[in-house]
């Protein structure tokens, strides 16, 4: 969310947004404050606060699925919790332990299986940087930039 934010004008685009999707950040602000919208027009919230708020709403929020047009279900497999990667790991384990018993007893190994989608690492489980070890006599001109 706070990609969405300008630097300045955070009024204006504390103002847009409350327009836009009032109903779930009121709904947001009741279930998690006490408080509503209704406070803020009135000046009993000031504009800082409820912007601070708005931009420290997580995926389980109303103003989240308002905005994302995903239901809680997808919006918390997409938050990447650990809740979310130990159940992707133990559905990799499960199926890699299937395959290796069906292939117990046959003398063939197992075909490598892929690993379960993980919607939150965005490829980043298959990034390799360099190719080598480096040599220790190479390593402080390497970490040091040459110097």
């Amino acid at each position: 969310m706070q990609g969405r934010w300008r630097r300045f004008g955070k009024i204006a685009c504390l103002v847009e947004t409350v327009d836009a999707y009032g109903e779930a950040i009121d709904y947001d602000l009741m279930t998690k404050t006490r408080w509503t919208l209704r406070d803020w027009e009135c000046g009993t919230l000031d504009h800082r606060s409820l912007y601070r708020f708005v931009i420290g709403l997580g995926v389980d929020s109303a103003l989240y699925k308002a905005r994302s047009g995903c239901d809680e279900k997808t919006a918390m497999w997409l938050d990447g919790t650990a809740g979310c990667a130990l159940l992707a790991d133990l559905i990799d384990v499960v199926r890699e332990s299937a395959v290796a018993l069906g292939y117990k007893g046959t003398g063939k190994h197992p075909p490598r299986l892929d690993k379960y989608p993980r919607p939150w690492a965005d490829g980043r489980m298959s990034i390799r940087y360099g190719r080598d070890a480096i040599p220790v006599s190479d390593f402080d001109s390497w970490y040091y930039g040459g110097e």
